[in-house]
């Protein structure tokens, strides 16, 4: 008969076992089955990966498809937007060619009409030795220029003698172009005093310059038009006066470390141009010779840009580099300055 002691043994260790298996046991089977599930996500992780690794080879090939197809399609994307822009250029550069014309054909009536009055004035004077400027004498010229028109749609000049029918006879159409000119300058008025009749004359002189400055940008545009729209926007309001030639730069402009310094160029044949900017305000407020910050320069210059954008052209000067080497920004940014209310032309040394 076995002893208490073996019995009480046998006891606590049934108390131990489960399903036969003791607790060690156990937990060595569940770290098993743990490791198993472990190693089988680890596989399907793997698998996942390695797909994830094609996908994006595959998604690598097909962007490298897409860039080179990129590639070959932006030049011409560039030659359409090219012939876009030049086609849009052209029609700017014909509409302002259609402007200035119309411009032109205005201050050239204005221009004709006040030069024929000079030479009217000019050649009474010294034919007849009547002074227009004096309102009795300019008087008595109209009443004689509706006498000859008079006598001219009836037919009987004859009534005068030979040799006033034959000096007047000559000078129909000079007293009726004055007639004309005196009553279009003085309609309303009793008689013209001497300042208005000298305004007529400075007016014609200006339409002159006026009508020379347009048929020069009309060639300039023409050239615009003929280079398929390369070049600048807006044609030179100091147009050259030679075909060929670069345009009259208004200004010599050095950029500097802290400034700019504007330098008047005083053009000769455009000295009574810069006169009238100079006496209208346009340039007067210039500092020349002096250095300017950026506020200084775009307050001095902005009504010489409103003029010219109200011209429907720009002014060009040329542009010296005086900055050091290492202020190639600097320069740069006192360029831009410039570009502004002007056209450029950099001088290079």
């Amino acid at each position: 008969m076995p002893s208490p002691d073996i019995l009480g043994q046998n006891r606590s260790y049934r108390r131990g076992m489960v399903l036969g298996l003791t607790m060690a046991e156990i937990f060595m089977l569940l770290l098993f089955c743990l490791m198993l599930a472990m190693a089988l996500g680890l596989k399907r992780q793997d698998e996942k990966y390695k797909h994830i690794i094609i996908a994006n080879n595959e998604l690598r090939d097909r962007l490298a498809e897409a860039q080179a197809k990129v590639d070959a399609l932006t030049p011409l994307l560039a030659a359409v937007k090219r012939g876009d822009d030049i086609f849009k250029e052209m029609e700017k550069a014909k509409a302002e060619v259609a402007k200035i014309r119309q411009e032109l054909d205005t201050k050239t009536r204005l221009f004709d009409a006040s030069l024929k009055a000079e030479e009217a004035v000019r050649e009474v004077k010294q034919q007849t030795g009547m002074d227009l400027l004096d309102p009795n004498k300019r008087a008595e010229l109209l009443a004689q220029a509706d006498i000859i028109k008079s006598l001219e749609q009836h037919g009987v000049s004859g009534a005068l003698k030979p040799e006033q029918a034959a000096k007047l006879q000559g000078d129909i159409k000079l007293a009726s172009e004055v007639k004309r000119i005196i009553e279009e300058r003085g309609r309303g008025r009793e008689a013209l005093s001497a300042e208005q009749v000298a305004k007529t004359f400075s007016d014609a002189r200006q339409a002159a310059a006026d009508r020379k400055n347009l048929q020069d940008q009309i060639k300039v545009l023409q050239k615009k038009l003929e280079g398929t729209g390369k070049g600048t926007e807006f044609p030179p309001c100091w147009p050259p006066q030679e075909s060929g030639k670069a345009p009259d730069y208004i200004f010599d402009i050095r950029l500097t470390s802290t400034g700019v310094i504007v330098t008047d160029n005083a053009v000769p044949h455009r000295a009574e141009e810069q006169e009238k900017l100079r006496a209208d305000g346009v340039i007067s407020m210039i500092e020349f010779d002096r250095e300017l910050n950026r506020s200084a320069f775009q307050a001095q210059t902005n009504a010489l840009y409103r003029y010219s954008v109200s011209q429907n052209c720009r002014f060009f000067v040329r542009i010296y580099d005086e900055t050091r080497k290492d202020e190639k920004e600097v320069f740069k940014a006192h360029k831009r300055w410039v570009e502004g209310p002007f056209y450029v032309y950099e001088v290079r040394s």
